[in-house]
């Protein structure tokens, strides 16, 4: 028996061997401060690795649940001895694709201001909410209650919508609103829908946001993947105020 028992713990210890390693969790570079070029926004850290900051240096970074964790200076280790692990329900792949956002020739930030910057082509708006009537587009309808907007809102104008099955609704928008309602009948993931506004005609690609996208990091990495740049420049803008007022 004892031989059995031996022989069996063996099998278990091997087995375990050769599970694949739990990959660390990844949090992403939102905002820095004398923080060194390694931890600029867009990188990615792992729970696992080491940093260094100095006395006066901050650090503003998201984890995979869609929370904010702000790291001061000085500080030196594994992230993991100041940051607690956020639990399941994150993908490291998420991460990945919202520091994709952040860096290269379309990068939605602007290092050492607290704003997000808009790619040229891509539609402005002041919150990631909101679905702009100013340009072509992929848009996203991240709210219950989505609202379309415009630039320039010191002028009456009347608006038509035109979406698949020959859907068509004029809409009266008061001078001095920004934002009027996007009606439901109009709200179809991956339709199209022709905004004219005071005879300008604009085409709207809409997508629903999934159910499964729960928390900001899943919805600003599906906005990334959407094309819907302006709306994630947006949410981005928001986040990094919000670290530096955690400050």
């Amino acid at each position: 028996m004892p031989r059995l028992v031996t022989a069996l713990a063996v099998l278990a210890g091997l087995m375990l061997a050769s599970l694949p390693a739990r990959a660390a969790e990844m949090l992403v570079v939102i905002d820095a401060a004398q923080a060194g070029e390694d931890l600029q926004p867009g990188h990615l850290v792992g729970l696992d690795d080491a940093i260094s900051l100095p006395a006066g240096a901050r650090l503003s970074l998201l984890n995979q649940q869609g929370r904010l964790v702000l790291l001061k200076g000085p500080f030196d280790g594994p992230l993991s001895k100041a940051v607690q692990p956020s639990g399941d329900g994150g993908d490291p792949g998420v991460m990945q694709k919202i520091g994709d956002l952040m860096q290269g020739s379309d990068s939605i930030v602007s290092v050492g201001a607290a704003r997000a910057v808009v790619p040229k082509g891509f539609a402005e708006v002041p919150n990631a909410t909101l679905v702009s009537v100013m340009a072509d587009g992929q848009r996203c309808l991240i709210s219950r209650d989505p609202q379309l907007w415009r630039k320039d809102a010191r002028a009456a104008v009347r608006l038509t919508l035109s979406g698949p099955g020959g859907k068509k609704k004029t809409l009266d928008w008061p001078a001095g609103k920004d934002r009027i309602a996007l009606p439901r009948a109009f709200m179809a993931d991956q339709s199209i829908v022709i905004a004219d506004i005071a005879k300008n005609e604009v085409t709207l690609s809409l997508n629903l946001l999934p159910a499964d996208r729960r928390n900001l990091a899943q919805i600003l990495a599906w906005l990334g993947e959407r094309r819907c740049i302006g709306q994630a420049a947006a949410l981005m803008k928001d986040l990094r105020e919000e670290a530096r007022r955690a400050e």
